[in-house]
């Protein structure tokens, strides 16, 4: 929070007054974020009351929820997953069998499941209410949610892995870093951050359809084809930009 509030109070918001952005910054503590409140123009913070976490679950809405990961990079650094619930998509055919037009009673109905409200009434037209329960069953299908996990600037570490593919496990898409190439695994480990071979051993584990490499080092500014050759034979799952 410090460091967000000195970036905040090292710009000169000339005559903002009370017109200023405010930021609401959360600090994450194990089992709570700490809060608090950043106003342009002020430079003291107004706390906030702390917000209990479920796990390692930082964000939780309807349709989906926000995993985190503390990995070390010589200073503490977070690794995220989303992770989609599920499409809540129509079978047109049972609509059209019900003699039902399509309206924002579907939304509706999504959002009464999403939110497990089963007594909520839908309204599809002025005929008919319905309990949301009994017109989900008859209308809706849910297909798989596509979870995607980011990680990047941390150390090739037992621990960091472990967490990282446990973060990363089953994912659709894993984003994450590969910025030295294995012949320059010492730079790597001097610099706490992964090879490419790390990298690939986290994607293989974690058994994520595709990974999606970046965060290179410099140095292969004009050797990227040989990055990606390398971490192709790693993997299975490389996505190669065109």
């Amino acid at each position: 929070m410090r460091h967000i509030t000195g970036l905040i109070s090292g710009i000169l918001w000339d005559r903002v007054e009370d017109r200023g952005p405010r930021f609401v910054v959360h600090e994450w503590h194990g089992d709570h974020l700490k809060r608090w409140r950043i106003t342009a123009g002020d430079s003291t913070p107004t706390v906030l009351e702390d917000q209990p976490t479920s796990g390692d679950v930082l964000l939780r809405e309807p349709e989906f929820q926000v995993r985190a990961a503390m990995l070390d990079h010589g200073t503490p650094v977070l690794a995220f997953a989303l992770e989609p619930f599920g499409k809540l998509q129509v079978r047109n055919d049972r609509l059209r069998a019900e003699g039902l037009k399509p309206g924002p009673w579907l939304h509706d109905l999504k959002m009464a499941v999403l939110r497990q409200r089963p007594d909520k009434l839908i309204s599809p037209d002025a005929r008919c209410t319905y309990r949301a329960e009994d017109l989900a069953r008859n209308l809706l299908i849910q297909a798989p949610g596509e979870k995607i996990a980011y990680g990047t600037d941390f150390a090739d570490t037992p621990d960091n892995i472990g967490k990282m593919t446990n973060l990363a496990q089953g994912a659709h898409t894993l984003f994450c870093e590969a910025s030295f190439m294995a012949v320059d695994e010492d730079q790597a480990r001097r610099t706490h951050h992964l090879t490419t071979r790390a990298c690939a051993d986290i994607a293989n584990a974690a058994n994520v359809r595709q990974l999606i490499a970046f965060h290179f080092s410099h140095r292969y500014e004009r050797k990227r084809d040989d990055v990606y050759r390398e971490l192709a034979g790693f993997t299975d799952c490389l996505v190669i930009p065109d």
